[in-house]
């Protein structure tokens, strides 16, 4: 997998992405429900972006499955 640079917004991309498909399935997932996952998840990235955009730089971040485990 290559390696993201910066992993900060890699991952505010990713979040938004999945808000925007959280949308479409609105009848099982409330929006107001959804809203505040996306903004405490992006919340997250910001109190973290030094953090993960030294691991994207340093080649610590990798666009892959995120369940990743030893029995993979």
């Amino acid at each position: 997998s290559a390696c993201m640079a910066d992993g900060a917004e890699s991952l505010r991309q990713t979040i938004l992405g999945n808000d925007g498909q959280f949308q479409a399935y609105a009848a099982w997932l409330p929006r107001e429900k959804s809203q505040a996952l996306t903004e405490k998840s992006l919340e997250w990235v910001t109190q973290h972006q030094d953090l993960l955009k030294a691991r994207g730089t340093g080649g610590h971040v990798r666009r892959c499955h995120g369940d990743l485990h030893l029995r993979n």
